[in-house]
Order: C-alpha cells, then structure tokens, then sequence
C-alpha cells in the first residue's frame, strides 16, 4: 500500500496565469449551474416542513433581522450561526412564502461552494485540473450536498463549513500562516451553528496544542488559529445566550441526562456503540461506498512513511470528528421508535463531500493493487457495521417508525421510501464502489454522477414534494395587520409552520378552555377534533365570533380560524 502516499502529494502549479483565470471562469460556470440545479429541485419548497426544526432556524433569523420574537420554549436550542446566514431573507419581505424562497436560494448559493471547495480539495490530492473539476461535481450531485439545500436547516451549509474548515487545516498545518486563523474561525463557526460543532472545535483544539507542543506549524500561525478560534466561540457564546432570552423564554429541551445515563451505563454503552456505528455506516453507504474507502486510507496513512505531515494530520482529525459526532450524537438522543434512532445519516452528512472527494482522489491517484485492497477492507467494515446494526436493531428495524426524510440515499438505492433493507442497500452501496473501482475513470464518474443526481431527485419527488403537498392545508387565511392567537391545544406540528405564517407579529398563545380572547386578536386558530363540526370547535367562543376557514390535515391535526362578524 506505499503507493497510496500518492494520493497526498500536492498539486503541481498551473502552466500560467491564463491557465488559473480559465479555471476561476470554469469554476464559476460549475458553480453556477449546482446553483440552478438546486434552485429547480426546490421549486416547490413554499414553507417549512421538517419541523420543529426549520421554524426554529426561520424564528431565530427573523428575530436576528429586527422581527418579532416567537416560542421554542422546551424544544431543542437552534443556534445563532446559520439564522445569521439566512436572516437577509426577512430584509425584502413580509410575505412568509417569498421569505422561505429566499432562505432556499441563499441555501443553494452557499451549498453550490462545494463545487470550488472540492476542486481545490482534488488539487491537493494532485489531481489533474479535469480531474479536480469532474470530481467537484460529482461532489455536489450527492444528496447530502444537494438535497438539504431546500430546507431551512443547518446542514444546507455544514457540509461547505466541514470541508472549508479541512482544507484550512490542512494549509495551516503546511505552513500557511493565514490558514491558521481561517481554520479557527470555521471551527469556531461550527461551534455556533450546532452542536455537532463541539466535536469540531474539540478537534481543533487537540491540533492546536499538539502543533504547539510538537512545532508542527508556523507557532506565528497557530497562536493566530487560537486566538481566533477563542474569539468566535465567545462572540458564539454570547451570540446563542442573546438568543435564548428571545426564542426561548421557557427554557431549552435538556439532553445532558442523556449523555450520562448513555456514557456510564452498560446498557448506555451498547446503545451509543451500536448507534454509532448506524451512523458511519449510512456514511459510508451514502457516499456510495467512498467514505469507507476514504476512512480506511486515513487509518493506513497515521504512520505511513512519504506521507506529509499535513496530509496525516488532516486525516487523523477527519477520523477524530467521525467518531465524535457518530458517538456523542447518539448518546444525547431519546430513543423516540424511530428507524433513525438505530441508523441515521443527518448528523455525519456534514463530513459526506470531505471523504467523498478524499476517496474519488484515492481512486485516480493510487496503485491499482492499493486501491483494490484498500476496497476490500473498506467492503468487509461495511458488511461487519451492517451486521452489528442488524444484531443490535433486531426487529425495530422494520417496527420502528421509518421517516423517509432520514433516508433520501437508502430509499434510492433500494428503491423503497416506506421501510429500510439494510442488506439491499449495503449491497448497492457497494456495487456502485465496485463500479468505481474496478471501471474506467470516465465510466465511473458518469456512474457515481447518475447516483447521486438520481438520488436527489428521487428524494426530491419521493419527500420533499410529500412534504410540501402535506404542508399545503396548513397554509392560514391571515395578512398584514392580522393579530393572530393560536390556541396552546393545537398540535406542535400545525402551530409552528403557522405561526411562521405571522411574520408581521409575534403570535399570542392562550387556552381557549380557561381564558379570554388576548386583547387585539383578530383572528383565532383553533384545533378541531375529528367527528365535529367546525362551530364546536370553540365551544367557550365569544359572542360574534364565526369560523371563516378551515382543513384537516395529514400532520397531525385539523384546524379552524375563527374572526369577530363584521
């Protein structure tokens, strides 16, 4: 496997300046067409539909753009770093639609940076420009580059964050002085933008006192990396406890008793290993088999001799936030009877493009036996994470709730969006590594690029036009200067999304059972149980108030919005 060393050596220069400005024009075209291509796949995203998360990004950006404050009290803290992205989105409009638009085309600017960021990747893996560029796009077609774009959730832009945080690394770590404090700031970015972001800047940190124990760079450029990094994480810091004091009010969801009972039991432990390695296997089988190749290479080079320092220790911190986010996320969870409490692709799909491009580099770049070897060993991992998830889910794989939003890649590969086939989809993962293996460059490139483009249509049509289409009678008959109240009754899933609607106005909450109407409602928004009339629905309504619409949806709960006559 010596030859794998090749895989890390630096790109050669460019033949000249008419050369660079050829491909900075190229690049900008490559980017341009990932931004259309997005934009098209959420031509039908109008609101949010992966709640409560989206309306918790969506209330924190309004509020960061001088809107009125709203209530996630008691549900998970949306942090500050990516409402800061979107929150320009509420500076040209009031209409809730053309807002959710915005965040979606703000998405699709941001995401098509892979584009840019894995050709840059590919020439450091010393790629030829074509290479570096056809390898960039296959990038950008996997769904989790692709597909969270039409969400108003974080990981429309982590992947973009991961990858530039790598690469920043990578450069510090070789010698560059400013790549040191670029390196700080993504890191310490992520760290406001969720909390997966602690792994990262744990990581961060371990380089940076290793670096400076062991001068493993520039000292002038790792002391600017800390100082940057300390920097943003108290600017993050202070950023998410503004924001607490207006979103929520009531408190957080709390998930640190998870993370004991699951690091200091036994039963705890079986349960975050088990979970953990449902993580990198969806890793691995989203990437179409490449992470694993990826992952398995960045083991074999920790100690390989001609491989530079950077490279190594670029890949040493790739396997450290793997396992930190696989491990530590699902240790913080609920078990909530979810297929996607035992295998869950969301929360590594941030590192999916990184080794996706690691592993497309592996393959040009290194000996044919090396390659092939490294594959069988990437295969026979798969295959053995796939049968500890089997052993460990036994039947919950079938039994639990499947959420085909969890699954857009596996859903692809075996052709089914209402149950997971964990063998079927290994099984296709690793044909498709097989064909990239063992094919011809260009055939493996047009096989991986229709995979991942099918895929995120696919989950496009399959789930998101789903979602979309479920999302639709929830839409409120209310405009500009609408007070409107939403009785605390209505289920979570009908009351966030509509209380989103409200951008003019924070949304006043009551109980219609106990009290009055809040002085300078003009509207009511009441749940409305199955079986009964629409007038019964508010059966303590005052004198004069009158349903004027109503829809039964499929989240849920059904709904009637009341006005005074007249």
């Amino acid at each position: 496997m010596g030859s794998i060393a090749t895989a890390a050596v630096p790109a050669t220069a460019d033949s000249g300046p008419g050369s660079r400005r050829r491909w900075a024009w190229l690049l900008a075209v490559g980017w341009l067409l990932q931004v259309g291509l997005r934009l098209w796949l959420a031509a039908r995203q109008n609101l949010p539909t992966a709640n409560p998360d989206e309306t918790g990004y969506l209330f924190a950006a309004r509020i960061l753009a001088g809107g009125p404050d709203a209530d996630m009290s008691t549900t998970t803290f949306y942090q500050i770093g990516y409402p800061l992205l979107i929150s320009p989105a509420f500076w040209f409009s009031g209409d809730a639609e053309t807002i959710f638009r915005l965040v979606v085309g703000i998405n699709s600017v941001l995401s098509a940076l892979i584009v840019p960021l894995g050709f840059l990747a590919g020439r450091r893996f010393g790629l030829s420009p074509v290479q570096a560029f056809v390898l960039a796009q296959v990038t950008a077609l996997l769904p989790a580059s692709i597909f969270f774009a039409q969400y108003a959730l974080t990981d429309a832009v982590l992947p973009v964050v991961v990858l530039a945080w790598l690469l920043a690394v990578h450069s510090w770590l070789g010698g560059s002085f400013w790549a040191g404090p670029a390196a700080g700031l993504l890191a310490g970015f992520a760290y406001a933008t969720h909390s997966r972001g602690l792994i990262i800047v744990g990581v961060q940190a371990l380089l940076l006192l290793a670096a400076l124990i062991r001068r493993w760079a520039p000292r002038k450029a790792s002391a600017a990396s800390a100082a940057t990094l300390a920097v943003t994480l108290a600017a993050g810091y202070l950023g998410n406890a503004w924001l607490k004091g207006h979103l929520y009010k009531g408190g957080i969801k709390q998930l640190g008793h998870w993370l004991t009972e699951r690091l200091t039991t036994l039963d705890g432990l079986g349960w975050t290993l088990a979970g953990g390695l449902g993580q990198i296997w969806y890793l691995i089988v989203s990437t179409w088999g490449l992470a694993g190749l990826a992952l398995v290479a960045a083991v074999v080079i920790l100690r390989r001799p001609g491989v530079p320092l950077a490279t190594r220790l670029t890949g040493a911190a790739v396997l450290l936030t793997v396992l930190g986010i696989a491990f530590v996320t699902i240790a913080a969870l609920p078990d909530e009877n979810r297929v996607g409490n035992l295998v869950y692709g969301r929360y590594l799909a941030c590192l999916a493009p990184a080794l996706f491009v690691a592993g497309g580099a592996l393959i040009l770049r290194a000996g044919r036996g090396a390659v092939l070897r490294l594959a069988a060993v990437a295969a026979a991992v798969t295959l053995l994470i796939a049968l500890v998830v089997r052993l460990h889910a036994g039947t919950r794989l079938t039994r639990s709730q499947f959420v085909p939003f969890d699954f857009p890649e596996t859903s692809f590969l075996t052709w089914d969006w209402h149950v997971l086939d964990l063998w079927l989809a290994t099984g296709a993962a690793l044909a498709l590594l097989a064909v990239a293996v063992l094919t011809r460059p260009v055939i493996a490139a047009v096989v991986l690029a229709l995979a991942g483009l099918g895929a995120s249509v696919t989950a496009t049509q399959k789930i998101s036009h789903v979602m979309v289409a479920d999302m639709a009678p929830a839409v409120l008959p209310v405009a500009s200067p609408d007070r409107v109240a939403i009785d605390q009754a209505l289920l979570w899933r009908l009351r966030l999304p509509q209380t989103f609607q409200v951008t003019w106005s924070q949304v006043l909450t009551f109980d219609a059972a106990k009290a009055p109407v809040p002085a300078g409602a003009t509207v009511v928004i009441m749940p409305w149980p199955d079986g009964t009339r629409k007038a019964a629905s508010w059966p303590t309504a005052p004198e004069g108030w009158k349903p004027v619409a109503s829809a039964r949806t499929y989240l849920g709960g059904n709904w009637v919005a009341w006005r005074p006559a007249g």
